[in-house]
C-alpha cells in the first residue's frame, strides 16, 4: 500500500531505506561537524563575543560523537537484519527445489 507523504511527513519510497540512508548520512555529518565545527566557532564567534565559552562547544561536540555509536548500532542491525532476511530465503532454495521435482 502506498502511504501519501504528505500526511506522514516522509519522503516518497520506502521508509526503510530512507531511514537507514538518514541515518547514515547523520553519522557522517556529525563526523564533520565535530572537527569542523570547533575551528568555525573559534575564528568567527570569539573575536566578537568576548563571553564566549570554548568549553560549551567542547561539550557540546562530546555529546554528538557520543551519539555516534548508537546511530553506527542502528545501521549495523539494519544491514544484519537484512542480510539474515536474504541468507534465510538462500537456504529455502534447496528444500523447495526437493519439493517441486519430485518423480511421479
Amino acid at each position: 500500500a502506498v502511504v501519501s507523504t504528505q500526511s506522514t511527513g516522509e519522503l516518497p519510497g520506502s521508509s526503510e531505506e530512507l531511514q537507514l540512508s538518514d541515518v547514515c548520512r547523520a553519522v557522517l555529518d556529525a563526523t564533520t561537524l565535530v572537527t569542523m565545527v570547533p575551528g568555525l566557532v573559534e575564528g568567527a564567534v570569539s573575536p566578537h563575543r568576548p563571553s564566549y565559552n570554548p568549553h560549551l562547544v567542547e561539550e557540546s561536540c562530546r555529546e554528538i560523537l557520543d551519539s555516534i555509536p548508537t546511530l553506527a548500532d542502528h545501521v549495523t542491525c539494519h544491514v544484519t537484519e537484512v542480510c539474515c532476511k536474504a541468507i534465510d530465503q538462500a537456504q529455502a532454495v534447496p528444500r523447495l527445489y526437493r519439493r517441486t521435482n519430485r518423480e511421479t
